[in-house]
């Protein structure tokens, strides 16, 4: 596996006081490089069922707010759902992996390249069961007349468990939602309401 995020002496998660630390570690890692590997299968074994449930959840109310506008053949065939997220007949970790796949097909992009990698662990902070990770990345971009680099945050958030520490945080659903609506805008798509 390639190790993504590395962690170093001076890392706070690596001073934190918590035999945790590797299995966290080990977590943030997993889920990172999974996401960066469209490994969905692999990506929702790592979510906290929450998460898993929110992300239906945020396509859900995507798919409502668009329903008011399309109809429903305009918007599967942009987001090659046959049927509401609610309709389908799906557990919510099968659900997630049948719509990052369809996502992934119309959209490869919605996976970042690995020009991000890789992330400094820039500070965390437990609350009780959950723990907060502040990732950042470094960008440089170079036009004709411009040069600059820049630091861009990412914050991953992980929820302790009796089975181990899961990912709280809800990926993708987001970026998602935004391309059905850019594809139907894009596409001319006429509204039928």
């Amino acid at each position: 596996m390639l190790v993504i995020a590395t962690f170093s002496c001076h890392s706070p998660l690596a001073a934190a006081e918590s035999s945790d630390s590797e299995a966290i570690h080990n977590v943030l890692d997993s889920f990172i490089g999974a996401y960066f590997d469209s490994d969905f299968p692999r990506l929702v074994s790592l979510l906290h069922p929450r998460s898993q449930r929110l992300f239906r959840e945020e396509l859900s109310a995507a798919f409502d707010r668009l329903l008011r506008v399309y109809s429903l053949g305009q918007l599967s065939a942009v987001s090659g759902l046959p049927a509401h997220p609610k309709d389908l007949p799906l557990s919510d970790s099968e659900f997630f992996v049948f719509a990052c796949r369809q996502a992934t097909e119309r959209h490869p992009e919605v996976i970042p390249d690995r020009s991000f990698l890789p992330f400094d662990i820039r500070e965390s902070v437990f609350h009780g069961d959950t723990l907060d990770v502040s990732l950042s990345y470094f960008q440089h971009v170079q036009t004709e007349r411009t040069n600059y680099g820049v630091i861009f945050p990412v914050v991953v958030v992980l929820q302790h468990e009796p089975m181990g520490w899961q990912v709280l945080s809800c990926p993708l659903s987001r970026a998602i939602a935004t391309n059905w609506k850019g594809d139907l805008v894009r596409a001319g798509v006429t509204h039928v309401r």
